[in-house]
This record gives structure tokens, sequence and C-alpha cells, in this order.
């Protein structure tokens, strides 16, 4: 689980190769048939089509303390809550 509550599908692009499919929590079991689509679809692709898996890279975190990437969460959580999606 990671502490924006979101999955990390896709490249690590300072490991050349490394590919990652991970952090989805509690939801994952339920996210794992497209998440592996999305990563299918990446490593035979070199892209996604079916969405854009960007703002879910492990790069959002870089740079980012704890506190900073927890603020994404809480962040997240009030914009769901706000379009009472959760």
């Amino acid at each position: 689980m990671t502490l924006d509550d979101h999955p990390i599908p896709g490249p690590v692009f300072s490991v050349r190769g490394f590919i990652l499919n991970c952090g989805g929590g509690g939801t994952g079991i339920i996210q794992a048939p497209i998440a592996g689509q999305l990563v299918a679809e990446y490593i035979s692709k070199g892209q996604t089509e079916t969405m854009d898996i960007l703002p879910l890279e492990i790069e959002r975190f870089k740079g980012k303390s704890v506190k900073e990437a927890g603020d994404l969460w809480e962040r997240s959580q009030a914009k769901e809550m706000k379009e009472g999606t959760s």
C-alpha cells in the first residue's frame, strides 16, 4: 500500500527494464485485472492504450518526504469525498 492509496504500475526509469505492479493495498486484488492489462500493454508496446499511467508512476514520490506523500493521500481522499466516489 502506498502513502497516497494508489497503486504503482509501470516502469522505474532509473532501473532499465524494471517494471512495477504493486501498492494496491486491500483493493489490489480487485484492481488486479486492469493492473495486469496496463503492465502487459506497457511491456508489449512501450506505452499503455487503456489509460494513462503517468500519474501513477513511482516518480510521483520522487523528492517528497513521507509527510508530503501522506498529504497526497489526504488530498485524494478529500477529493473523493467531495465527488462522492468513496
